[in-house]
């Protein structure tokens, strides 16, 4: 429904493709993300003064980006090491056409990373094992079921001082090590995460992720973050998805690892990611939001997939905070205060502004979220009771 071009501003002949239908452009130069531009239809005059526009719109981004990739340009001061060694997991289970082209992404990076291994966890065929060793892919098996779980092997059984995580339905942009390098130069980063792009909107439920709810992008302009939970409080869901984020292996370590009892494969259903962002910034440690280590990510293709994913997204939430008040327990009236606050503004306000403005999706979506999160809390602790 929608095709998905990029433009490269570093090639001075370069202009988007003559298409007939709404094209979404993304905007680089080089290794630098810079934005995103919108058109209904394109032909061979229009695109090529498209191209001149964007150029003049973009050329000061671009003269401002004197060290496209560097941690400082935003305002942070760190001391400068040497390059990080990087190692990408890829955690999956039983989706080998998925991960397939996942691989071919990462074949793909430029710079290559250190080290690539694949998470199989729980694995009810030998498909991904055949498909690792056909690709020369080290494989590992986590035969204890959870993403978290897999997550968890993932960076034990990486060397790499840093961890990159990607989804099996993710399609790594070839300048992504490049950038999360750039990154984690800095020894005070601990940990980062990138911008998520749709790889594909060609269904009605993909169009309306993007446009309607934003998708999973968090923007184009790079941000540092170091203990800033006053920013956001509870909602670390801001800082990234789990699609596309990155830890020191030593900030694993020492925050004891992904919470197993959270996120696919559980009860809970998700938040484990959202867990983990908030666990660095509440050790009053640095994370990067660096756009410009970018993947793009298959959306769910129908609505049923779309509701569904916010009912776990909504389960997800609430587990992710019954598990912050099971460890800070001092902190629990205001995680009340909070979902108190959330519910009034998503499950009131927003499905009011939907039913008024007859958006059923939206609406379907919404209550699917609020159904989530009324059961995540006790799917939490149902999780931690199947794993005891």
């Amino acid at each position: 429904m929608i095709d998905l071009q990029e433009l490269d501003l570093a090639d001075p002949r370069a202009v988007p493709e003559v298409t007939l239908r709404p094209t979404w452009i993304l905007v680089r130069c080089g290794p630098d993300v810079l934005g995103e531009i919108r058109v209904d239809a394109l032909d061979a005059r229009t695109a090529c003064r498209l191209a001149d526009d964007i150029r003049e719109t973009y050329g000061a981004t671009i003269d401002a980006r004197a060290v496209p990739g560097n941690v400082a340009d935003a305002g942070a001061s760190f001391r400068v090491d040497a390059p990080a060694s990087i190692a990408v997991v890829v955690c999956t289970r039983n989706r080998t056409a998925l991960l397939a082209d996942c691989l071919e992404s990462i074949a793909e990076l430029d710079p290559a990373p250190d080290e690539v291994i694949v998470i199989d966890n729980a694995p009810t065929d030998d498909d991904t094992e055949r498909l690792c060793s056909a690709r020369a892919i080290e494989r590992v098996v986590e035969p204890l079921r959870g993403l978290d779980n897999a997550r968890n092997r993932g960076w034990r059984e990486a060397t790499a001082s840093v961890i990159v995580y990607v989804d099996d339905d993710a399609r790594v942009d070839r300048r992504h090590i490049e950038a999360m390098r750039g990154v984690f130069a800095h020894r005070g980063v601990a940990a980062a995460t990138g911008l998520v792009l749709a790889a594909e909107l060609e269904t009605y439920a993909q169009v309306y992720f993007e446009r309607r709810l934003g998708g999973m992008r968090k923007g184009f302009k790079r941000r540092v973050l170091t203990g800033q939970l006053a920013e956001w409080g509870f909602e670390s869901f801001h800082l990234g998805v789990g699609a596309n984020m990155a830890f020191r292996r030593e900030v694993l370590r020492d925050l004891g690892g992904f919470d197993p009892h959270l996120d696919v494969g559980t009860p809970s259903g998700g938040g484990g990611d959202l867990d983990m962002f908030f666990r660095v910034l509440d050790a009053g440690l640095t994370v990067v939001y660096e756009p410009n280590a970018m993947v793009r990510h298959i959306h769910r293709a129908d609505r049923r997939g779309l509701i569904r994913q916010h009912r776990d997204g909504g389960s997800g939430l609430r587990a992710y905070l019954e598990a912050t008040a099971r460890r800070h327990p001092e902190r629990r009236a205001d995680i009340n205060r909070y979902l108190s606050h959330w519910h009034w503004s998503r499950h009131v306000c927003s499905v009011v502004r939907a039913m008024v403005g007859r958006d059923l999706l939206g609406t379907q979506c919404l209550l699917a979220e609020l159904q989530g999160s009324r059961h995540g809390a006790a799917a939490y602790r149902a999780s931690i009771g199947t794993q005891q």
